[in-house]
């Protein structure tokens, strides 16, 4: 049988003001105790990139059947409505829909991950989505391999990598190397070679003004205790999602809109490495920062 829990678990009146109440007062102090946005510049983005980022994201929610898509839609939607006049408070000049412009797509970015993070932690196994024009109700049954609401996460940021990185592939296919990077015996310096490579088509598309990645040696800080792994350091400067990643790694939001991280760990496993972010931090106000293992 399907349930709808947030329809069943409320019947009393006086128990759905109170619960009202509670998750209004939470929100609120949630918001003023939230990395706040500032103003910096950075530039449009290449709007196919941008859509292509959001569409990605979409596009797996729908692929990995956690959630009626209509219910999905409906609270993004709805989302997006509560955090609006806040954020454009900040950036007054900003306009709804304005998917290239880096402040709108920090903002939304922020929202759809918000809204993938509470639907996995309510994921459905079973559930009947509305499709169509006309609402057709269909059931939708959920992988049986994908057993835990825990495991979908870390599934959804590695389909979006995959799909970006191929998405970079066949963009760029005449003006990208990639040297080495479908070699399983590859050492740290191609990967470095690789990884940069990619960074530098981020930037092209203006998801940040200019990034870099560098060899790191800090095992003893990080007490990895491993000397097979190699430590990097990935700095963007100004990036889109500077905002937005901070606010959802604040709320403890999985999976979250890293994605630099997720295109990057498609390549290393293309070639035969882990990858680990262990650190991650903002420098000069702008600079997002992550250490990777």
């Amino acid at each position: 049988s399907i349930k709808y829990k947030s329809f069943l678990t409320i019947n009393v009146l006086e128990d759905t003001t109170n619960t009202i109440f509670k998750d209004a007062i939470s929100t609120f102090i949630e918001k003023k105790s939230r990395p706040q946005p500032i103003i910096i510049k950075r530039n449009r983005m290449e709007l196919p990139f941008a859509v292509q980022l959001m569409r990605t994201s979409y596009n797996t929610v729908d692929e990995l059947d956690f959630v009626p898509m209509d219910i999905f839609q409906k609270q993004f939607f709805l989302f997006r409505q509560s955090e609006w006049e806040d954020y454009k408070s900040v950036y007054t000049n900003i306009l709804q829909g304005d998917l290239a412009d880096p402040s709108y797509f920090d903002f939304i970015s922020y929202c759809q991950y918000a809204v993938i993070s509470d639907r996995i932690k309510q994921g459905q196994t079973n559930f009947i989505e509305r499709v169509g024009a006309e609402g057709e109700a269909i059931v939708v049954t959920r992988n049986s391999n994908i057993k835990k609401n825990e495991d979908i996460p870390y599934l959804h940021s590695n389909i979006v990598g995959n799909k970006l990185l191929r998405f970079i592939e066949d963009t760029y296919s005449s003006d990208l190397a990639l040297r080495g990077i479908n070699s399983t015996r590859a050492d740290p310096n191609t990967f470095n070679l690789v990884a940069q490579e990619v960074l530098d088509l981020l930037t092209i598309n203006s998801y940040s003004i200019s990034s870099q990645i560098q060899q790191y040696n800090l095992l003893n800080k990080f007490d990895l205790n491993d000397k097979n792994s190699y430590i990097f350091k990935i700095t963007l400067k100004s990036p889109v999602n500077l905002w937005s990643q901070q606010v959802l790694r604040y709320r403890n939001d999985k999976p979250i809109n890293d994605f630099e991280n997720k295109i990057l760990e498609a390549v290393a496993n293309r070639m035969g490495f882990s990858y680990r972010v262990i650190s991650t931090d903002i420098s000069n106000k702008k600079d997002l920062n992550h250490i990777i293992k």
